[in-house]
């Protein structure tokens, strides 16, 4: 089977975001509105300590799922073509990651709809991924590509026998 070459993907892309501002005209309209929304710090009464129970494990998610996407494509990127998993899981790193910033962001600042939206292309690639785990692995490749990396020395040292 061919796989599509990386203009052909981006231009898809481009379409599909074009479509997307084409057929939602709110979406430019309403991303950064304020209107009429209060933030979520007056739900904890701007209570100093509730708010930091919520913001600051939120921006420590955020910082580590992108930390963990940097990491995947560093590996992904060392690996090239052996690796079995693709960009769509650097792409579900930093889309949770954002939507744990965006909840950072709307304790001070109600930009809901800009939340809303991180959230719908969140959801977006969360169904990618798991689409594309749904495909079946090639456990040799799989192996050899965590051999060259050494990545089994973060486990026991050893590798199971495929089969």
């Amino acid at each position: 089977m061919r796989t599509p070459s990386r203009r052909r993907r981006y231009g898809l892309l481009l379409v599909a975001l074009a479509a997307l501002v084409f057929f939602w005209p709110g979406l430019w309209r309403n991303i950064l509105s304020v209107h009429s929304f209060m933030p979520r710090g007056m739900c904890y009464l701007w209570v100093l300590s509730l708010a930091s129970l919520h913001l600051i494990p939120d921006f420590l998610v955020a910082l580590s799922y992108l930390a963990i996407s940097t990491t995947l494509w560093f590996l992904v990127y060392r690996a090239r073509r052996e690796m079995p998993f693709q960009w769509i899981f650097l792409a579900l790193g930093v889309a949770c990651g954002a939507t744990h910033f965006m909840k950072v962001w709307t304790i001070r600042q109600p930009v809901f709809w800009l939340s809303s939206y991180v959230k719908v292309v969140t959801a977006l690639t969360s169904l990618s991924a798991n689409s594309y785990v749904r495909k079946p692995v090639d456990f040799e490749q799989f192996l050899k590509a965590t051999r060259q990396l050494g990545l089994y020395r973060l486990g026991l040292n050893e590798f199971p026998e495929p089969g």
